[in-house]
């Protein structure tokens, strides 16, 4: 009697949504039901002898319950749909406990490029790789140079910890170094701190100093850790590149040429009980290291030490109860329209309508970025800050920019001063920045950028001042050549006039007597200037069109017949803003690297004898 109870006062539905399906069933009931008795007011005016031969459902029709049995059958699959429960059952909690911790070397001589493009990039595709083959079990990542930092904990989600390669550089880093076991002592943190009593430790860098093989060894195996160690380089080795130019350099100034001990690493790894190979092209060296088949103690479930209750669905002992009623459908032909049904076409939104079912707008612009598709995710998203972004990296700046004015906080006003940069509008941009700055005064980005972009408009300004100086310096030598010209001119018809009055000094009847050849003279000189001025004026026609197919915006003349002032060149905007957007300081590692100087000053304060490990 008390388990009676207990059921009806634990009685409930997995499912209650599917309950408001019932209201269409009982809607539909009863106005069918209502119809019936409708038909029924004949028995006021027609004879109930004579009313039983004229209706068709009278009793002497053959009838049966099919509106009761349809209502019937509706309720017991909504209620089955609905998922009645009332008691709990223990269920066994199945988790594999596959722990892999990466450590990878960031030290300066991860930059030497005697592997293309270089050890870090080549090292950065195979943990790509790495991370996509693991389907289940934990993983975390640990970066090292003079110390070592955690960048994501023990988690089953791997595509977290692949999203964090881009930003690993050796710049990110506080202190320089190869502190192998510092990184050992982070990794054991990491499985006490979850739980995890063993897990294997994957180590990826371009060397293993000798002087730390005991130290090594002794936390391996306290800490619970099977080593694993990929190496990356060549025995030739090759210089570091510095990304402000030139090559790392060592005291003396010489260049430095790091080349890896690959037999030296193999003998360490080997007398530490570890795994070694160096890497391949393929993936024979993740075959290696990092088998399929895994030891017992390092993959351990939990199912059997781990249990929790779970409520019991009674939906399919309850579904049973539909197939008698199945079976007299298909005696009156009802399932046969059940094939019809499929062959119906479907509309051609409903693959993303039943996506909608399922997935939330949100949910859906974050898998059309992942697949790098952001002009579809920047119209998925509903949220102002995923919105803006996918349109950021769609390039549609505009829309970003309005995307992430709907945000208030300092980041999403950052982001929209970079989006209105990336757009042109540059003292918008200086607007959004100063909103970010006022929520956040110590947000490094945006006064770096607001730096960046006022810098960019006294640009601008200049330009466009020596623009205008030059065009009135222009203006000014036109006008000048223009009355040189005119000058030239007047004193040529000076000279020929002097030059008439010297060839006829003896009076008018003389002038008379040589006026035709003096006419002729005067002629063929006319002649001869206007030839002149042609060729003159073809001359700076020809050097104007080879300054303005040559794109020299400041030795280009404006025409003698216009008044207006010459407009810049359209794109030299543009120009100027991809100028500055190349200025601009593309590091993804910033939080990172704040993130490890902290840690490192903290470290450095508890310990202040500590020193880095070279």
């Amino acid at each position: 009697m008390n388990a009676t109870f207990s059921a009806l006062s634990q009685f409930h539905f997995l499912r209650p949504l599917w309950l408001l399906a019932l209201l269409p069933a009982l809607l539909l009931f009863a106005w069918l039901l209502r119809a019936r008795n409708r038909r029924g007011a004949w028995r006021t005016v027609i004879d109930p002898a004579l009313l039983r031969v004229l209706l068709l459902d009278g009793p002497g029709a053959a009838r049966r319950p099919a509106l009761p049995l349809l209502l019937c059958g509706w309720l017991i699959g909504v209620i089955a749909l609905a998922g009645p429960a009332w008691e709990r059952l223990p269920q066994p909690l199945h988790r594999n406990q596959d722990a892999l911790v990466i450590a990878l070397d960031l030290s300066m001589s991860m930059r030497a490029q005697d592997m293309q493009p270089s050890r870090l990039e080549r090292a950065r595709f195979k943990l790509a790789d790495i991370l996509a083959a693991r389907r289940e079990g934990l993983t975390a990542l640990i970066v090292y140079a003079g110390d070592a930092h955690v960048v994501t904990p023990l988690s089953d989600d791997s595509h977290t910890v692949e999203s964090m390669l881009s930003a690993l550089a050796p710049e990110i880093m506080p202190s320089q170094g190869s502190n192998l076991p510092a990184a050992i002592e982070a990794a054991t943190g990491l499985l006490h701190g979850a739980g995890v009593a063993r897990a294997r430790l994957l180590v990826v860098a371009d060397s293993f100093p000798a002087a730390q093989q005991a130290e090594v060894g002794r936390l391996l195996r306290h800490g619970g850790l099977s080593l694993s160690l990929l190496a990356v380089g060549t025995s030739a080795g090759a210089p570091v590149p510095l990304p402000e130019g030139g090559f790392l350099r060592d005291s003396a100034g010489g260049i430095v040429v790091p080349a890896t001990d690959l037999p030296g690493m193999a003998r360490a790894v080997a007398a530490s009980g570890g795994r070694f190979s160096e890497l391949t092209l393929d993936d024979s060296d993740i075959r290696t290291l990092l088998p399929t088949s895994i030891s017992p103690d390092l993959a351990v479930d939990d199912g059997n030490s781990r249990l929790f209750d779970q409520w019991q669905d009674r939906a399919p002992w309850l579904a049973m109860l539909l197939l008698p009623l199945a079976s007299l459908a298909f005696r009156r032909g009802w399932l046969l329209l059940l094939p019809l049904c499929m062959l119906l076409p479907s509309p051609p939104a409903a693959a993303f309508e039943w996506q909608d079912l399922w997935l939330t707008p949100d949910q859906q612009g974050a898998r059309a970025l992942a697949a790098q598709d952001p002009a579809s995710a920047a119209k998925l998203f509903r949220s102002p800050d995923w919105r803006g972004s996918a349109a950021y990296a769609a390039g549609e700046y505009a829309a970003a920019a309005e995307s992430f004015a709907h945000g208030k906080t300092a980041a999403a006003d950052y982001n929209r001063g970079n989006a209105l940069a990336r757009a042109g509008q540059l003292q918008e941009s200086l607007a959004a920045y100063d909103a970010a700055l006022a929520v956040e005064p110590t947000l490094e980005d945006a006064i770096a950028n607001r730096k960046l972009v006022e810098d960019l408009l006294k640009q601008q300004q200049q330009q466009q001042q020596q623009q205008q100086q030059q065009q009135q310096q222009q203006q000014q030598q036109q006008q000048q050549q223009q009355q040189q010209n005119s000058d030239t001119q007047s004193a040529n018809r000076q000279g020929d006039q002097q030059a008439a009055a010297e060839n006829n000094p003896a009076g008018q009847a003389q002038q008379d007597e040589s006026s035709p050849p003096q006419e002729s003279r005067n002629k063929d000189t006319a002649a001869q200037r206007e030839e002149q001025q042609r060729e003159e004026q073809q001359r700076r026609e020809a050097e104007q069109s080879q300054q303005a197919a040559s794109g020299d915006p400041r030795r280009q003349e404006p025409q003698a017949t216009s008044g207006e002032d010459q407009k810049p060149p359209v794109d030299e905007e543009d120009q100027a803003l991809e100028q500055w957007l190349r200025q601009v300081p593309d590091d993804p590692g910033a939080l990172l690297r704040r993130k490890f100087a902290y840690e490192y000053q903290r470290k450095r304060a508890a310990n202040p004898d500590q020193e880095n490990v070279r």
